[in-house]
């Protein structure tokens, strides 16, 4: 039995597969003896042939000497070869696996040895019938049909060695003890021919042990098809209904995919117009400053003392009230003061309406930098100077180059006239600035900077890069600095760094920031790449 076969026989399969394996064991026994027995039928009958045949044509010259007649030997091999074979020919017909067959046809067989040597008279050379005939009798494999057979053949040469030597040994006067020689030779074919019984019998034990695992194994792997069929039959039916369920969900799905489709519609939508609107605050904020000066100077202007001078022209006698006034002289230098004022102030709102126009015109940009991306719109290219456009949105921010509080400082190489999208800059810029100014006044109030450097690499990149001297930024805080919605100041948005990153890939660039912690400051560079097209400054 084969290691293989050992796991199918858990839960009482060796008590089974030894029951089958007797079974087939006694079917081989059984399919010998009949194959056995039916060399017996035959070898019987030519026997008795060969015993009349041999009776009529050699007797004679062997007992009588040169006389050729009618023997009684030939009488003996008809009559008596007959009777020796008739009772084995009739066993191993009708009861081919019978015991007592067996034992007939060794008994018998014998029988015919001793006739064939009396037939011949005793020669030698017929002896080796005895050899021949225990042969075939292991052709049974059972050792036991054996020793009835070396009887019957010992017990016929004691016999006729004392009474009729001559006919078994061929002389007239033979030794008795001349059958134990005889004996011994038999013995000795005897214990090879058990041997090989016995080895015989093994043979069918193991075929035996082995037919039965495999038919064990063949009925449990039988079992297990029915069972896998059954399996998979549950697991079809699981799956056509999981099917129908998966299409269900499915047409949900689908419904809530337009769903979502909507929504995301609504929400970018939404990030859009908090984008605009971000920006757009940041630009009003400068609109609000510039608007503010414009009415503070209104407020404190000096037009208040031509009211005065309007009045005393009005005077009939003013010449004469001018030379008579004790301040009379002064009034022309008056004049020219307050025409110096008046023009000083006009200088000063026409700046700061220049720059609110400026910052209005950046808003419409704005918007349509939107509707343009909405449509498919590519960017808008300038030649401009980056240092000019950082100047402007540092006025934007608010944030003067004279304030006490913050300074700040401009460290640009001297770069050519750069093919750039204007308002995308100022975006970035301007968001950037006002982080750093908040930054700023939430780190060291007073006392802050803010740098803003220009340099070029390289490969012809441009790195414009804003540094402050603020609260700084936690390392934790670093990697989502970018994400829509992140901010570290508490009115904040998180709309400003990610527009401006998004600005940014838009022009083919990046935006990155460092910080070495928290007080310590931060640095945010944008790169712009190499441009085409440079015109010198």
């Amino acid at each position: 039995m084969s290691e293989a076969s050992l796991p199918l026989l858990a839960g009482g399969g060796e008590v089974a597969l030894s029951q089958r394996a007797s079974v087939l064991f006694q079917e081989h026994l059984d399919a010998n003896y009949r194959r056995t027995s039916r060399i017996f039928t035959g070898l019987m009958f030519v026997q008795w042939v060969s015993g009349i045949v041999l009776a009529v044509v050699w007797s004679p010259y062997a007992w009588a000497g040169r006389v050729h007649s009618v023997h009684v030997h030939v009488y003996t091999a008809v009559f008596l070869g007959a009777a020796i074979s008739s009772l084995p020919i009739a066993l191993t017909l009708t009861r081919p696996t019978a015991e007592s067959t067996r034992y007939a046809v060794a008994i018998a067989q014998m029988l015919w040895s001793a006739l064939l040597i009396h037939l011949s008279g005793g020669r030698i050379e017929t002896h080796f019938h005895i050899f021949a005939s225990l042969a075939f009798l292991a052709f049974y494999r059972d050792w036991r049909i054996l020793i009835p057979a070396t009887l019957v053949i010992a017990g016929d040469h004691l016999l006729r060695g004392l009474w009729w030597p001559e006919s078994v040994y061929g002389v007239a006067n033979g030794e008795w003890w001349r059958f134990l020689e005889h004996a011994f030779w038999v013995v000795c074919e005897d214990v090879v021919l058990v041997l090989a019984c016995l080895q015989g019998v093994r043979e069918l034990r193991l075929v035996a042990d082995r037919q039965a695992a495999v038919e064990l194994s063949l009925e449990r792997v039988n079992e297990l098809n029915q069972e896998l069929d059954l399996r998979v039959e549950e697991r079809t039916q699981q799956l056509s209904d999981a099917n129908g369920q998966l299409s269900a969900n499915l047409e949900s799905l689908n419904g809530m995919q337009r769903q979502l489709v909507q929504a995301s519609r609504h929400a970018g939508m939404a990030e859009v117009a908090t984008s605009v609107l971000h920006n757009v605050g940041n630009v009003l904020n400068s609109v609000n400053i510039s608007s503010g000066l414009i009415a503070e100077t209104v407020r404190s202007s000096k037009a208040s003392g031509l009211l005065k001078l309007g009045a005393l022209l009005a005077e009939p006698d003013f010449a004469i009230a001018l030379a008579g006034h004790p301040k009379g002289h002064a009034v022309p230098a008056y004049v020219a003061r307050l025409a110096g004022a008046l023009h000083d102030e006009q200088e000063k709102m026409a700046k700061e309406a220049e720059g609110m126009q400026r910052s209005i015109n950046h808003i419409k940009a704005i918007v349509g930098m939107q509707q343009a991306k909405a449509k498919g719109g590519s960017e808008m290219l300038e030649l401009l100077s980056l240092r000019a456009v950082a100047e402007d949105v540092v006025r934007m921010a608010g944030v003067s180059s004279e304030s006490s509080s913050i300074k700040v400082v401009y460290d640009f190489e001297d770069v050519a006239l750069t093919l750039i999208d204007r308002h995308k800059v100022y975006q970035i810029l301007l968001n950037l600035v006002n982080n750093a100014r908040h930054a700023v006044q939430d780190g060291r109030p007073g006392e802050g900077r803010i740098t803003l450097r220009l340099r070029q690499e390289s490969g012809g990149a441009l790195k414009l890069e804003v540094q402050d001297t603020g609260c700084g930024i936690r390392s934790e805080d670093m990697k989502k600095i970018f994400n829509y919605g992140f901010t570290t100041r508490r009115e904040g948005h998180g709309f400003g760094l990610h527009g401006s990153a998004c600005a940014a890939l838009e022009m083919g660039g990046s935006l990155t920031c460092h910080s070495d912690g928290p007080g310590l400051g931060a640095v945010f560079s944008l790169t712009l790449p190499p441009r085409p097209h440079r015109l010198a400054a």
